[in-house]
Parts: structure tokens; sequence; C-alpha cells
């Protein structure tokens, strides 16, 4: 019983922290600048910052 009440601050804490994290990968989006890592064909990984240019 005393659990609860720090199980629910733990649960708003996280979901605080997933809203921040999702407001930050939204402003990184708008000024393309986020970290893109695609995979090629051959299952080798890539990376690229802009959302249109080719993976290094």
């Amino acid at each position: 019983e005393k659990y609860i009440p720090i199980i629910a601050a733990a649960h708003e804490l996280m979901r605080q922290a997933a809203r921040l994290a999702d407001e930050a990968r939204e402003l990184e989006k708008s000024g393309d600048t986020i970290l893109r890592m695609p995979h090629r064909k051959s299952g080798e990984i890539a990376s690229k910052r802009k959302l249109l240019e080719k993976p290094a």
C-alpha cells in the first residue's frame, strides 16, 4: 500500500520524459538535423543528417 504513491509518481515522471523526448525529436526534425541511420541492401548501416541526402 505504501508503494502505490511511489509507483504513481514514477509513472508520471516516465510520461513527462517521453513527452519531452517527443518534443525534442520534433524540433530536430523541423531543423532537419536528426541523425538517420538507414540500412543498405547488404545490411550495412549507413548514416545521414538531411532527409534528402544520400547516406554516407
